[in-house]
């Protein structure tokens, strides 16, 4: 008789942009359990000189997304987070860092204010089970809801002195303010 032994299977997650990146050629890789481009046929070379130069899109849908809402969201956001997110008027981010208590890093984030009461953090995608897992355990003393929203979301990145050129042919908002 044969023994069958215990198989672990991990699955690579894909972004909705997977095919769009391999149809274009692009060389994927396993990145932190994501099917990831890390090169087109361009070259790397290319690739930084055309951020440098001109503009970047990048894939980052693999990343976390975390919302925290409520009436007491702003203070619990303070109480994890390094900067003052209060001074974050509605529609702006700043880049921070969530903080164990002792002041040492648990992770860099992106804070978006989406309202009075309404936040939402990108994270790092390689931590984002650690990091939801934190946010939720330093913000149940405050009357704010934490949801996890990673896979609702498809994002890229635009990076580049000609980035506000290419996003605003697709938006009627004035960026003429967004600053390089």
């Amino acid at each position: 008789m044969s023994s069958l032994s215990n198989v672990t299977q991990t699955l690579i997650r894909k972004t909705a942009l997977n095919a769009v990146h391999r149809k274009l050629g692009a060389k994927m890789v396993d990145f932190n359990g994501w099917d990831m481009p890390v090169e087109y046929p361009a070259g790397l070379i290319a690739e930084h000189m055309a951020v440098r130069n001109a503009v970047g899109i990048f894939d980052v849908s693999h990343m976390g997304d975390i919302r925290i809402s409520g009436r007491e969201a702003l203070a619990a956001v303070q109480h994890i987070s390094m900067n003052d997110a209060s001074k974050l008027a509605i529609g702006q981010c700043q880049y921070s860092a969530m903080l164990y208590s002792q002041g040492t890093f648990v992770d860099d984030v992106i804070i978006h204010r989406f309202g009075e009461d309404d936040f939402f953090f990108v994270i790092n995608a390689g931590t984002r089970e650690k990091d939801i897992t934190w946010v939720r355990d330093n913000t149940r003393s405050f009357d704010c809801r934490v949801e996890h929203l990673s896979d609702d979301f498809t994002q890229i990145a635009i990076q580049g002195p000609r980035g506000v050129d290419v996003l605003q042919k697709l938006t009627d908002a004035d960026l003429s303010k967004v600053k390089f």
